[in-house]
């Protein structure tokens, strides 16, 4: 399927099995696909099409209660990848007509049909692994209250990130002829947000 079209209909799936251990305890494993229908109107940095994000969750997870239903306890494992997820970089070093400049080779001039605009939006997609566990209780003490206490913990990191950007900063280089300072600059905002394995913040 062309991640550019916005208009097309997936089928998301899902798959899952539950066992019970003891009258109290259930143990369970899910999988499922996701699918995101994309903006119709978002475009990457050269105002091209971003299209549909997809995603694949594998999760495993114990429930329990005791007395009687009063105290529950659920434990989660998750583990999940996004593809085509969008975040804009930072563009520091460099202005967009450098960078407009840099990504088109030389003497090439903007009524040329493969002439790249490069906008101001510094949007890019990159694909995310989300790694964590959940935990919560709950408790009942009485008809139509509960108190509930939950913590969780997760890492996300990327993958895959800046594709466009870095092929069109290595097409620069090839050729030969275009300004290293540029190239620098455009190299240091890679390092800074398009790296394989960077954990995501925030």
């Amino acid at each position: 399927l062309d991640p550019a079209l916005t208009d097309i209909a997936e089928t998301s799936r899902a798959y899952g099995l539950v066992y019970r251990l003891t009258p109290s305890i259930n143990l369970y494993a899910n999988r499922s696909q996701s699918y995101r229908q994309a903006n119709g109107n978002a475009v990457n940095f050269v105002d091209e099409p971003i299209g549909q994000q997809r995603g694949e969750t594998i999760e495993y997870g114990a429930k329990t209660s005791f007395f009687k239903g009063k105290l529950v306890w659920n434990l989660n494992w998750y583990d999940l990848t996004r593809d085509n997820v969008t975040f804009q970089y930072q563009l520091t070093g460099i202005t967009v007509p450098e960078l407009e400049d840099l990504f088109n080779p030389n003497g090439l001039s903007s009524p040329v049909p493969r002439y790249l605009t490069v906008t101001t939006n510094r949007m890019e997609v990159r694909q995310t692994y989300s790694k964590g566990v959940e935990s919560t209780f709950i408790f009942y003490p009485g008809e139509g209250w509960n108190v509930r206490i939950a913590a969780s913990r997760k890492k996300v990191t990327q993958n895959a990130a800046m594709q466009r950007f870095k092929g069109l900063l290595a097409e620069a280089r090839e050729r030969g002829n275009e300004n290293p300072n540029l190239i620098a600059a455009a190299q240091r905002i890679v390092d800074a947000e398009g790296g394989r394995g960077q954990e995501i913040t925030g």
